[in-house]
């Protein structure tokens, strides 16, 4: 069993260095202080010193599939070794998915969207950039197929975004997949890469500090876990943010919570607010815990129901005022019946909605339940108050 201090935050290391030592040999606790098997390192690719992580999170690399699989892949792209010679801005040529074709080349920042405003020359099928001196084409193949990207090297924080079909993607800028190109495969995986919990387990890989340059090289990405969607997903996935995430969380804010109330009294004026402040964060930690244990069984989204219902059930967690307000009308008036349409509304009302297909064939089509729809004959109901089929 190995010991780790982690003080990164520490003003004066020195100084906390000293103190948390004194404050260990006496017996106490202190969240800063970490006790980890060496052996535990070799669960993650690299086997890097992630000692601040609990065994749970160092775990996953061995519990669920990486990222580069029969259904996904992750690959780098071209580097032309002259950009001025063969990128232009969009705007500077004519892009026609020939000769010039939209070029995915990192750039700043922008997880899920960023506009493809560069251009690369693909005369005669990249003739001339395969004959230039320097330039690599890799993994021609994938080019023009819809995708995902990211810059390559950047000091912000990896984000992935949609890479529409028609581009070709660089060395800078690399790429991801899914198997035979499938949209909702694509934006499900879209939605994971860029989950803090995937941005946790590539940064576990990474050997550099929070504030260099990162580089979130292809390999990196290949080798993190990603679970396998299907029918239950948010299950899985509420499950993965529990274990995972929120409750390895819980426990280190817990064992803080803990050691500055053993200190009662005798804690300083910034330890009282950090007191305080910890204590509100265990709460809320739970409060989405149980939040999420309550809502992921029966959640079941469909992405045609826009943003707005897609997200009423989860109204609880949002604590933007103004935006919660808005999410929580919505909740009330999909539990009052007037988004019948919503694919949500037929997961938790399944009887009432189709009890009203009966009488609203638009509703009944929407559902895929026409049969459902009795249509009013109206010289029938004139006479007999009859009905038919």
């Amino acid at each position: 069993m190995s010991q780790y201090l982690r003080l990164l935050n520490e003003a004066d290391k020195a100084q906390a260095l000293a103190s948390l030592c004194a404050h260990l040999r006496q017996g106490g606790d202190d969240p800063r202080h970490f006790l980890v098997h060496s052996e535990s390192f070799n669960a993650v690719p690299g086997k890097p010193f992630a000692y601040w992580v609990g065994e749970s999170v160092r775990g996953v690399f061995s519990r669920l599939p990486a990222l580069e699989c029969d259904e996904r892949t992750a690959r780098q792209g071209l580097a032309t070794a002259d950009d001025f010679r063969f990128v232009r801005i969009a705007w500077e040529t004519k892009v026609d998915g020939q000769n010039w074709i939209n070029f995915a080349k990192g750039g700043s920042y922008s997880p899920f969207y960023a506009d493809t405003y560069l251009a690369v020359s693909w005369a005669n099928e990249g003739a001339v950039l395969n004959a230039f001196g320097g330039s690599v084409v890799r993994n021609p193949d994938f080019y023009l197929r819809p995708g995902l990207t990211w810059p390559r090297r950047t000091t912000s924080d990896l984000g992935l975004r949609a890479m529409p079909q028609g581009c070709i993607f660089a060395d800078k800028g690399p790429a991801a997949f899914v198997a035979e190109d499938d949209p909702d495969s694509l934006l499900a995986l879209l939605a994971l890469t860029n989950s803090h919990a995937f941005g946790l387990l590539v940064s576990l890989q990474l050997a550099a500090a929070d504030a260099a340059a990162r580089s979130y090289e292809v390999g990196i990405i290949q080798k993190t876990p990603v679970p396998d969607l299907n029918a239950e997903q948010p299950a899985t996935l509420a499950a993965l943010v529990i274990n995972d995430v929120i409750e390895p969380k819980l426990k280190e804010v817990g064992a803080g919570v803990t050691a500055l109330r053993n200190k009662g009294a005798a804690r300083s004026r910034e330890e009282e607010k950090q007191f305080e402040s910890l204590q509100t964060f265990e709460l809320e930690l739970m409060e989405l815990r149980d939040t999420l244990l309550k809502l992921a069984p029966t959640y079941k989204p469909n992405r045609d129901d826009g943003v707005q219902i897609t997200a009423a059930p989860l109204w609880p967690l949002f604590r933007y005022k103004p935006w919660q307000k808005v999410i929580k009308d919505t909740w009330a008036k999909l539990e009052k019946g007037d988004f019948n349409w919503a694919h949500l509304a037929m997961n938790y009302w399944p009887e009432c909605v189709r009890e009203k297909c009966k009488s609203d064939k638009s509703l009944a089509i929407a559902h895929g339940l026409e049969e459902l729809f009795i249509e009013l004959d109206v010289e029938s109901t004139k006479s007999s108050g009859g009905v038919r089929k």
